[in-house]
């Protein structure tokens, strides 16, 4: 069995530098306050979200860059260069497939004015059926 690099969320932020520690626990919060019924865990080693049994969401921080990936977990098969039916009207997500996209955050200040913006998006993104 795989040992985890990090016990759990808070061990894996403590080892961020600041810079980047403060916009993934910025996005952190508008992701937790999405849905109540949303458990965080270190999945893929980083904070990952799911609803119930299926993944939705998690981080992939790679040194400055820091993205946040909408997903639908390892199970589901997807069709690449398609997007889901899901309304991105602030073309925050960058699709990969119809079950995968990225979203990668900027500075503090870019995160905190696109919160509300984010904040609807990841609302349809956790309960959309693709």
């Amino acid at each position: 069995m795989a040992t985890l690099k990090h016990a759990d969320v808070e061990h894996y932020l403590a080892e961020l530098d600041g810079g980047t520690r403060a916009r993934v626990e910025a996005t952190r919060a508008v992701v937790l306050g999405v849905r109540p019924a949303l458990s965080e865990a270190i999945r893929w080693n980083a904070p990952s979200y799911r609803l119930g049994d299926a993944d939705r969401l998690t981080f992939n921080v790679r040194g400055e860059r820091v993205l946040l990936v909408l997903h639908r977990g390892t199970g589901q098969s997807e069709r690449r260069g398609r997007r889901p039916d899901l309304p991105d009207p602030d073309g925050l997500v960058t699709w990969v497939s119809d079950v995968r996209g990225t979203i990668e955050l900027g500075d503090l200040e870019q995160i905190t004015t696109a919160a509300p913006a984010l904040s609807d998006l990841l609302t349809r993104w956790v309960v959309h059926e693709s």
